[in-house]
């Protein structure tokens, strides 16, 4: 069977026009993590692109409870990331004596923003905070909770921040 130029010539585009589509002869299914696709990048490349960027300075202010006793006071918090790993550090404020504390965790896409879950580390007393909090733009809004420890009670923290 002869064709036509024209014939040959419209396959050629055609044929052309899907590969560079990314439709030449790819199936629909999503590869799995750490396989390596056709234009060879990493799964894990195309996960770390779409989990929410929070690296960042976040000032803002807490309140503290601790035997059903309230207060207050501010925090800087330097975030630093790495894919979907948090880590830094965070310094609280709190009738003028300040404490700087480390922290590591995770950061995962939520339908707003990001959710953050990670432990704030308390070396000096052994007692660390389990924290999450949501960060939508430059807003960061979370909670802190330190287990009771012997005769030490409970403490909890809500915090509101803001991305200098």
């Amino acid at each position: 069977m002869r064709h036509s130029a024209s014939t040959i010539a419209l396959f050629v585009f055609v044929s052309s026009a899907l590969a560079l589509a990314g439709c030449g002869g790819r199936g629909v299914t999503p590869p799995f993590a750490g396989q390596v696709t056709h234009d060879s990048m990493l799964v894990s490349d195309v996960v770390e692109a779409t989990v929410p960027n929070v690296a960042g300075t976040y000032k803002g202010t807490f309140t503290v409870t601790e035997s059903g006793h309230s207060g207050n006071g501010t925090f800087s918090q330097v975030m630093k990331q790495s894919g979907t790993a948090i880590s830094g550090t965070v310094a609280e404020t709190i009738l003028g004596s300040t404490k700087t504390f480390n922290f590591s965790g995770t950061v995962a896409k939520a339908a707003k923003g990001a959710k953050l879950k990670f432990t704030i580390y308390n070396q000096s007393s052994g007692r660390n905070a389990s924290a999450h909090a949501n960060v939508i733009g430059k807003h960061e809004n979370g909670k802190a909770y330190v287990p009771p420890s012997g005769t030490k009670p409970a403490i909890y923290f809500t915090f509101k921040g803001l991305r200098q």
